[in-house]
């Protein structure tokens, strides 16, 4: 096999991440009852959506075998970081579309911005995990409910001055928000 590499690196062994949320139902229905869910190496931010959709995917499949479709899932699933997804050997051995030839970076725009830390007042309290400024839209994930929640950030106050701010980053140590 030929070796290439570019200013970037070489790709030879640059798999799309395996994702098998298209085939959940036949292993649930196949008798598989635990799931592994990767979260070594990953942040609190992949592994609690990544829970939250495997969740809510299991029971929606429960709840209604007949109409269940992955696509919606899948499209939460997209919000990660991530280098594509493959089904790797599900299917047999996979094809050169389970690997991406080209480049290492995420397919996903997606970050986590913040971490809910407390509500007070009527105020999210905040962790910031990237830059938040004033006209960002966020969507906030809640354990109780499957669709995010979309908010405008029209205000921000910082959590120690309580001045309105027109943006805010995380630093060396940890940086808090309220958002209204």
């Amino acid at each position: 096999m030929e070796m290439q590499e570019d200013d970037k690196g070489s790709y030879i062994l640059n798999s799309k991440d395996l994702c098998l949320m298209s085939k959940l139902n036949k292993l649930i229905k196949v008798g598989i009852d635990s799931f592994k869910i990767e979260g070594r190496n990953k942040s609190e931010y992949y592994v609690a959506q990544t829970t939250r959709v495997y969740r809510k995917v299991i029971d929606d499949y429960f709840h209604d075998p007949g109409n269940w479709h992955s696509d919606a899932y899948i499209q939460e699933l997209l919000t990660l970081q991530n280098r594509g997804y493959s089904v790797g050997f599900f299917d047999g051995v996979p094809d050169n579309t389970a690997q991406d030839y080209n480049e290492t970076i995420s397919r996903s725009d997606y970050r986590n911005a913040a971490i809910v830390t407390d509500i007070k007042n009527g105020m999210l309290i905040v962790e910031l995990k990237h830059k938040l400024k004033m006209g960002d839209q966020i969507e906030i994930l809640s354990p109780y409910k499957f669709e995010p929640v979309k908010l405008m950030l029209n205000e921000i106050y910082n959590s120690d001055s309580n001045c309105l701010v027109e943006m805010l980053a995380p630093g060396k140590t940890n940086q808090s928000v309220k958002i209204p």
